[in-house]
């Protein structure tokens, strides 16, 4: 497993995304997603917890509007996002 495969399933709504959409849609094994999918992918997933205009219940939960709980999840999968996108951004 690659250092960005790696990194990438370490965050939860990223993980998902991989495993359960990308992975999925395109018929492969998570491992064979390339990089660049990757890093776009935690960009967009980023992208739902942050854009308002959306409409993904991401942003409700970052906002609080769904309860503590859901605004702690949303926050740490922000800061985990940013790091990641820091790290493997180019």
């Amino acid at each position: 497993m690659t250092p960005i495969l790696k990194d990438a399933l370490a965050i939860e709504e990223l993980n998902y995304d991989l495993t359960e959409i990308i992975a999925v849609d395109d018929r492969c094994e998570v491992e064979d997603i390339p990089e660049d999918t990757i890093l776009g992918e935690a960009i967009y997933v980023l992208e739902k917890f942050t854009s308002p205009v959306q409409g993904f219940f991401h942003h409700d939960c970052l906002m609080g509007r769904d309860g503590a709980d859901e605004q702690r999840w949303a926050r740490k999968n922000v800061k985990q996002l940013k790091a990641f996108i820091k790290k493997y951004g180019k």
